[in-house]
């Protein structure tokens, strides 16, 4: 009987805990941080509640900073919700 149910997958399950459809996008981004030293990066994809990143791993950051996307005009506050291998994902605030 508890075989009959799949379990969900990881990357089901982010899914499902996202407030609005990300829309993929492959353009410049850049991380400004509170120092108002910058980091270039790339967004893979946005939405109106945060965005997935690229980033080599090697960059430390805070939890939270400015993220600026020119190709959009956009300028939001940010928190890392996670991170793996080059990427991670933040929630704008």
């Amino acid at each position: 009987m508890f075989g009959l149910f799949k379990r969900k997958s990881k990357e089901e399950e982010r899914r499902e805990r996202r407030r609005a459809e990300r829309v993929p996008v492959r353009v410049p981004a850049t991380i400004v941080l509170s120092d108002h030293k910058t980091l270039p990066c790339h967004t893979v994809n946005v939405s109106t509640s945060g965005a997935k990143l690229d980033l080599p791993r090697d960059r430390m950051l805070p939890p939270e900073f400015e993220v600026l996307v020119p190709a959009h005009n956009l300028r939001r506050r940010a928190r890392v919700v996670w991170r793996s291998e080059d990427t991670l994902g933040v929630q704008f605030l």
